[in-house]
């Protein structure tokens, strides 16, 4: 609900919208009040102002406006069109004033609200004005208001206004042309209007009766009214300025004294805004906050809960190993005894086969002895293979040789074929190369006492017969094979 308080030359009236229809009141609604005014003592000041700038060009207008209105605290300063160059610009030559000599009564009628917020205070020449300034209005116009006791002039100088009067008990279509007339006639003989036969421009904010017939006896020119009043003229002029007033415009002229309840209250509204807003994002914070306090908690409690359960899982284990009689330790070694020691010894029987395969196509080969072991880490192959008695007196000599520790474990196998067949040297020589031949291509065996070795170097030593025919006894072979559980394949010895 808005209430504007109008206050003329025939006393205050209170007016309070409803709807979009304003009515008269006896008495002050909850406000916030505009007052508006419209008394004889208004005026507008034309201050000529030198070329300075900042402290002492306000300090300059502030004496001015002070000695132009001294009795009153209602004045303000109003926005002038400023045309030339930058430095008309940046320090105007000149600025409008305007104020209400009327103090004691306006005091007075505000104290009469009591604790009634007061929005502000405006003067009706200074609303008259700013709709004057529209730009569809151009030129020298005359702004004219018929009041229901009195008429109110403003006449406004290309955008700038320049005089107000309020005429009482002008209410009549040929007083209101007179009193143009006689405003035009004041601004010619002051010089602040040039003589002219042209019609003067007449903004009339009302239809009094016959006023356009004796508008153009007077050599006035009425205007149409600028927007949003162009397509359709308000009932009343004066509900149009309670509107304009109460979106409080430009031109405020009451102390902030009168209004600290009211710019107070604009204030708190935002203020409590903002607080809410601070106190939402306090909670939101502190809601994670908590949130995230009681996620670690639930996850400590998760822990500990799991840690419980392991320490119990642990201590039953520890009775049930100590139930068995036997220690973590001795368990764990002897799992690593299985692991590096047991689980990874090669397959006797798998290597026996691949032999025998080998053997096999040799018919007259016949397995006298064969000895399979496992070599510990370091040790020689084949040592004592090498110092047997049974072994030819060349093998010693190629055993001898320095034979390099095998980088890793490996597996023995020494043994003694015997030859049964009657034939040449030659032959059983070829026989035994052959059979050597075939051992030496088995993937990862290392043949490492071989009698071939020692017949060949009987012949050439001889340059005849062996020293020691191979038939007399049987020949020895000794070779290595890694720990791999190797396979043969089907019809490939």
């Amino acid at each position: 609900m808005k209430t504007v308080l109008y206050l003329s030359a025939a006393g205050a009236q209170y007016w309070i919208k409803t709807g979009n229809t304003w009515q008269a009141q006896d008495t002050v609604g909850p406000g916030p009040v505009y007052l508006l005014s419209n008394l004889p003592e208004e005026g507008f000041a034309d201050i000529k102002v030198p070329r300075i700038f900042g402290a002492d060009r306000k300090s300059f207008i502030r004496r001015q406006l002070t000695s132009r209105f001294s009795d009153t605290p209602y004045t303000a300063l109003l926005p002038t069109p400023v045309t030339g160059g930058l430095m008309n610009h940046l320090a105007p030559p000149r600025q409008i004033a305007f104020g209400i000599e009327a103090a004691e009564r306006i005091n007075t009628t505000l104290a009469a609200l009591g604790p009634v917020p007061i929005a502000g205070v405006w003067a009706t020449s200074l609303l008259l004005a700013h709709i004057a300034s529209h730009k569809s209005l151009r030129g020298d116009l005359f702004v004219v208001l018929p009041d229901v006791d009195a008429l109110r002039i403003v006449f406004v100088r290309q955008g700038t206004p320049i005089l107000t009067r309020l005429i009482p008990s002008v209410t009549q279509a040929p007083d209101i042309a007179a009193e143009i007339s006689r405003t035009v006639r004041y601004l010619e003989n002051n010089r602040l209007l040039e003589r002219s036969s042209e019609p003067r421009n007449v903004l009339m904010l009302g239809d009094p009766p016959e006023i356009d017939v004796w508008l153009k006896q007077e050599n006035l020119r009425r205007l149409a009214p600028p927007p949003p009043w162009h397509k359709k003229n308000p009932d009343d002029w004066r509900f149009a300025l309670f509107d304009k007033v109460t979106t409080a415009p430009a031109g405020q002229l009451a102390p902030l004294s009168w209004r600290s309840r009211f710019v107070a209250q604009r204030m708190r509204a935002p203020v409590y805004a903002a607080s809410v807003l601070c106190l939402v994002l306090a909670i939101v914070l502190a809601a994670e906050n908590l949130n995230q306090i009681a996620t670690n908690y639930s996850n400590t409690q998760g822990i500990a809960q799991r840690s419980r359960v392991h320490e119990i899982q642990i201590t039953e284990t520890q009775q049930k190993i100590a139930g068995f009689g036997i220690s973590a330790e001795e368990v764990r070694n002897a799992v690593l005894l299985e692991q590096t020691e047991l689980a990874p010894v090669p397959s006797l029987s798998n290597q026996l086969q691949q032999l025998s395969e080998i053997i096999s196509p040799f018919d007259s080969f016949r397995l006298v002895e064969l000895d399979w072991r496992l070599l510990n880490k370091g040790e020689a192959a084949c040592s004592a293979v090498a110092d047997a008695a049974l072994a030819p007196p060349a093998a010693s000599g190629a055993a001898t040789e320095p034979v390099a520790a095998p980088p890793a474990r490996q597996v023995e196998i020494s043994f003694q074929l015997l030859d049964r067949l009657e034939r040449g040297e030659r032959a059983k020589t070829q026989a035994l190369t052959s059979f050597s031949a075939k051992l030496g291509g088995v993937p990862g065996l290392s043949l490492k006492v071989d009698p071939v070795k020692a017949l060949v170097a009987g012949n050439l030593s001889g340059g005849g017969a062996l020293i020691d025919k191979p038939g007399d006894k049987p020949m020895a072979w000794c070779l290595t094979l890694p720990w791999l559980d190797v396979k043969p394949k089907p019809g490939k010895s």
